[in-house]
């Protein structure tokens, strides 16, 4: 299960697991905190799900490997549950 870090203030939480924590996170209606490239395909295969959908990108300070890809990026994207 994924819990916010501080479920009474906050609706983000980070993906553990990659790709596979995603549709649970949106489940439960939390904007998910991922490593993600900043590609055209990386935002289709997260909106394949049907359930979420990316709203933007935040560059970070160290590489992580991208949720989709697996390849090292610097950009960390916000994906927001589907209304």
């Amino acid at each position: 299960m994924v819990t916010p870090r501080n479920p009474r203030r906050s609706r983000l939480t980070s993906l553990r697991h990659g790709m596979s924590d995603l549709p649970e996170v949106l489940a439960q209606r939390l904007v998910a905190v991922s490593a993600l490239s900043v590609s055209e395909d990386a935002v289709r295969n997260v909106a394949a799900l049907r359930r979420g959908e990316v709203l933007g990108f935040c560059r970070t300070d160290r590489s992580l490997p991208c949720v989709v890809t697996g390849k090292p990026v610097t950009t960390v994207a916000f994906v927001s549950p589907r209304m």
